[in-house]
C-alpha cells in the first residue's frame, strides 16, 4: 500500500498517434472524414490535423481527442477549464486550492489549517485515486513556486505545496510500472491568488524572462505537453514554469 491508500493496477497503455488513410479525389469533406473515422469506432470530432500527403490520399492524424479533465474550483482551475484542452490519452490535472492569506503559522484557527493543509491535500490525494481508477495514464499537480522559497507568514502555503511535490514522487513510483507518468508544475505564486510580494521580496533577481508567465500564453502549452503521448518519459518530476525566476535541478 502506498500513500495513495492502493497499490498499483493495470490500467489502460499508453495509446500511440493513429493515422487514417482516407480515399479522396475531390475536397477533404470534415463530416465525411468523421462518418469515415466512427464506422471504424474512432470520434475525433474536430479535433484532427488533415494533410494530403499525394493525390488521392487524405491523412487524417487525431491530435488530441480526450479532453483533459480539469480537477480544482478555484479562478486558476476556472481558467485552465476554459481553455478546453484535448490529450491523445486520458489525463487528470490537480488545481489544489491554496489558503492565500499571509498569516503567521503560530497564529493559524483550526479552520485556517483545514483550509491551508488537510483541504487541499485531500484534494489532490482524492483526485490522484480517482483518475487512477478511470484509467488515467497522464496526471499532473499545479503548485505554487513558494514551496521552494518560502517567506514570511506564508509557510502554510510553502509546506502544502512541499507535500504535494512529494506526494507527486511518491505516485510516480508507485504507478509507473502501469505506464503512468506524475509531474507536478510548478508556477508563479500570483497565479494562485497569493500575493508574496505583500510580506516582502522573496527573490533576488527578477525572472530571467522578464515575465513570470500567464495562463493561456505559458503554462496551458505546457499542460498540453506534460499530458501527451510525447512525455511518456518523464514523471516524478517538477517543471518550473515561472520564467526563470527559481531555477531548479
Amino acid at each position: 500500500m502506498g500513500i495513495l491508500g492502493e497499490t498499483a493496477r493495470p490500467c489502460l497503455p499508453v495509446g500511440a498517434v493513429q493515422r487514417l488513410a482516407i480515399p479522396n479525389e475531390q475536397v477533404v469533406d470534415l463530416a465525411a472524414v468523421n462518418e469515415f473515422v466512427d464506422v471504424h469506432q474512432r470520434n475525433v470530432s474536430d479535433h484532427v490535423v488533415l494533410r494530403r500527403p499525394r493525390a488521392g490520399s487524405v491523412t487524417v492524424q487525431s491530435v488530441g481527442t480526450t479532453r483533459v479533465t480539469i480537477d480544482g474550483n478555484s479562478a486558476l482551475a476556472a481558467q485552465l477549464r476554459a481553455a478546453d484542452m484535448y490529450s491523445d490519452c486520458p489525463a487528470t490535472v490537480v488545481v489544489p486550492t491554496f489558503f492565500a492569506g499571509a498569516i503567521a503559522f503560530v497564529d493559524l484557527t483550526d479552520a485556517d489549517f483545514d483550509a491551508a493543509w488537510e483541504q487541499p491535500m485531500r484534494q489532490t490525494i482524492v483526485a490522484f485515486q480517482t483518475a487512477h481508477r478511470s484509467g488515467h495514464t497522464r496526471l499532473i499537480a499545479v503548485v505554487p513556486t513558494i514551496g521552494m522559497s518560502g517567506a514570511p507568514q506564508l509557510a502554510h502555503a510553502a509546506a502544502t505545496a512541499e507535500a504535494i511535490r512529494v506526494m507527486v514522487k511518491s505516485a510516480a513510483r508507485q504507478w509507473g510500472a502501469d505506464g503512468v507518468t506524475v509531474n507536478c508544475i510548478a508556477i508563479a505564486p500570483e497565479l494562485f491568488g497569493i500575493d508574496a510580494d505583500a510580506v516582502g521580496a522573496v527573490s533576488i533577481a527578477p525572472p530571467a524572462l522578464a515575465s513570470r508567465g500567464s495562463v493561456l500564453d505559458d503554462i496551458v502549452p505546457l499542460i498540453r505537453l506534460t499530458t501527451s503521448t510525447d512525455a511518456h518519459h518523464i514523471t516524478g518530476a517538477t517543471l518550473t514554469a515561472d520564467g526563470g525566476i527559481w531555477m531548479t535541478s
